[in-house]
């Protein structure tokens, strides 16, 4: 077998055992237990994973809004001292604090000057510290212990954000029943959503549950979650738009074909100009709503044949198949940069932005892929020197 078989078929195990991890955790978090119990369940599970080269250490913090603290409550083999100083860790404090404050998640190889609380003989030890998200709304912070020196890993902090999101379900669901004891007046209406969210926390772990006595619905769940997983993997949570690994595999598939019919294509990357200003005024649940909408205008603004993608952030990219010309590809940017800087109507009122394209050609600045997207985040790097708003096509 050769190396890059090997990669694949260890990079599909890895997938289908991550994928399995999620539905047991999806089961645990559909029980009816105390809420320690379920996470400490949960914590098991994921460290159960054999890829993994974490240590047995974890725990979770539930947010406390009201007094920007957050409250220990899952505490897996964490040491006894930590019991009593991180019982409640207030927002923007030592490493899960700050995780809190930021909503992001927080890497440390070693113990490093953010750990603002240790004690006398703390064992060598680094951290992920992952955000629980329900929307924009902080439900949590999820933790695992790392061996010292241990180096941050993309794949790894993928599935903790997995996780991470399957116990927001548990934890939204929580905060709601709390919420609703303190008000008699809201009963009906908490039984009513709380039946719904069980009923559909029941469902989805009822479809991928494998019943191991028959083995045809093994098979056909088995595959069901696959092609889930799988999708996830190759799109943007957000805008539902591939992301950039599967943009780049599909623009590799397209460019083997125009080789053999000798037509050009053109990647056209763009930033959007003023987003943050709209992130900033306006709250994150707008900027959100308008990358969607941003999304939406692209996709309309191109063929079926051709892919749109998020980079992250801001920032788009478009490939371009089969141009008659040059210049088409060129019409189709300026057309693009006049429709993003149109009026966007969000909840919170109308948004205005403008958006940075930079052009490259196929097969006239390359052949490689990566090489052609870097031309094109070239150009449009000068178009942002040059005033913003605009299209620029890379030196032929």
């Amino acid at each position: 077998m050769s190396e890059s078989k090997a990669t694949e078929l260890a990079d599909i195990k890895r997938k289908l055992e991550n994928a399995n991890i999620l539905i047991n955790i999806l089961s645990i978090v559909a029980q009816d237990s105390p809420l320690e119990n379920i996470l400490d369940q949960a914590m098991d599970e994921l460290l159960s994973a054999s890829w993994l080269s974490f240590m047995p250490i974890g725990g979770v913090f539930v947010a406390d809004e009201t007094e920007k603290k957050l409250r220990l409550v899952a505490k897996k083999n964490l040491s006894p001292e930590l019991h009593t100083l991180c019982a409640k860790v207030p927002y923007g404090h030592c490493l899960c604090g700050r995780t809190a404050a930021n909503r992001k998640v927080e890497f440390a190889k070693c113990i490093d000057d953010r750990h603002d609380i240790t004690f006398d003989g703390m064992e060598p030890h680094g951290h992920y510290n992952i955000p629980i998200l329900h929307g924009q709304e902080l439900l949590g912070v999820m933790i695992v212990y790392l061996p010292h020196g241990h180096k941050k890993n993309k794949i790894e902090i993928e599935f903790l954000s997995s996780v991470a999101k399957a116990l927001s379900m548990l934890l939204h669901v929580k905060n709601k029943e709390m919420a609703l004891k303190s008000s008699q007046h809201q009963l009906e209406s908490y039984l009513h959503q709380l039946d719904s969210q069980n009923m559909a926390l029941q469902k989805q772990a009822e479809e991928m549950v494998v019943l191991s006595e028959e083995q045809y619905e093994l098979r056909t769940k088995a595959e069901i979650l696959q092609e889930k997983a799988l999708y996830a993997s190759r799109h943007d949570s957000l805008t539902d738009l591939p992301n950039r690994a599967y943009f780049t595999s599909r623009c590799k598939d397209a460019v083997i074909k125009a080789q053999k019919t000798g037509k050009i294509s053109a990647f056209l990357f763009i930033d959007i100009d003023g987003f943050k200003c709209v992130n900033d005024t306006m709250g994150h649940n707008s900027g959100d709503e308008l990358l969607i909408q941003i999304s939406k205008r692209l996709k309309n603004s191109v063929r079926d044949e051709d892919i749109v993608a998020r980079f992250g952030g801001d920032e788009f990219i478009i490939f371009l198949k089969n141009l008659p010309s040059i210049d088409h590809g060129k019409s189709i940017a300026d057309k693009i940069v006049r429709k993003l800087g149109k009026p966007f109507k969000l909840k919170a009122g109308d948004a205005r932005v403008g958006a940075s394209c930079g052009i490259s050609i196929y097969p006239d600045h390359g052949k490689n892929i990566e090489n052609l997207i870097d031309v094109a985040d070239q150009a449009m790097y000068l178009v942002k020197q040059n005033g913003k708003n605009g299209v620029h096509m890379a030196e032929i």
